[in-house]
């Protein structure tokens, strides 16, 4: 078997490859994470070390899967294309899949290129944080760090400030705060269908989990068969009044604030201006 700098300087002849390097190389301030993926095998490396693992074909799958899922935005991130920027950091991704092959640079997309790749970063770094915790690797150490980064301090504080003093105006201040937010929500997938992960709480209430942030998730993600969808607020509500659904409400980050909005207060919140 070829090893990865032969197969680096000879990919026209892989049918698939993922390239994805994220962060700063430089002398004495390294900081990185740097992802090389085939068919086979894959590395994952950081400033401290390089791991090879090629037995991984669950995580393997996984990763191609999310790719395809998001093939559009990729191709979106190429049309969004701005002013090169000029940066000691480096953010980028090279991808063979399905005969096609795509060179994505963050720092030369704009707005709206940058989103969409920061999307994508934050899926592909929610697979690899389930994957290193449950393997040895100092890239986790780097996967927290950038994943707490994303994390909503404010919408945690409002909660908090809330929850310690009840009253009309720390509500409001917190409701525009959750309707603002960009969730994590788990999904399952049962015969090629979805559908939103529930949970029940002390009093057998069936409620649908809202994560701030994959920190907050893996406190609960157990299941192989689960994926993550980035979801709105007015997205959960939907799903909440919809009669269809036999739920009882919503619980934001269950296993830290664990904030319970049943589906009064939803209503109620939806005619808050």
């Amino acid at each position: 078997m070829k090893n990865k700098k032969e197969r680096l300087e000879n990919l026209n002849e892989e049918d698939f490859y993922f390239i994805f390097f994220d962060g700063t190389r430089m002398p004495n301030n390294p900081h990185y994470i740097s992802i090389t993926m085939f068919n086979d095998t894959f590395y994952i490396e950081n400033e401290k070390e390089e791991k090879e693992n090629n037995k991984d074909m669950y995580f393997i799958n996984k990763v191609k899967k999310m790719i395809e899922d998001n093939l559009d935005n990729i191709e979106k991130m190429l049309v969004n294309k701005g002013a090169s920027i000029k940066s000691s950091s480096n953010h980028e991704f090279n991808l063979k899949i399905n005969n096609k092959t795509y060179r994505i640079n963050r720092n030369e997309c704009n707005k709206e290129g940058q989103k969409l790749f920061e999307d994508f970063t934050l899926k592909l770094y929610g697979l690899l944080y389930i994957y290193e915790s449950s393997n040895n690797n100092n890239a986790l150490n780097n996967i927290t760090n950038k994943l707490k980064k994303e994390q909503n301090e404010n919408l945690l504080n409002e909660i908090n400030t809330w929850k310690q003093n009840k009253n009309i105006e720390n509500f409001k201040k917190m409701i525009e705060e959750i309707k603002g937010y960009t969730f994590y929500c788990p999904i399952k997938e049962n015969n090629n269908r979805k559908s939103v992960a529930i949970i029940l709480n002390s009093k057998n209430e069936r409620l649908v989990t809202a994560f701030t942030s994959m920190i907050e998730l893996k406190k609960w993600i157990k299941e192989d068969n689960i994926n993550v969808d980035r979801i709105k607020f007015n997205n959960y509500v939907n799903i909440l009044l919809t009669e269809d659904y036999k739920i009882d409400g919503l619980v934001i980050d269950p296993f830290g604030v664990n904030l319970v909005l049943d589906k009064k207060i939803i209503k109620d919140i939806t005619k808050i201006k």
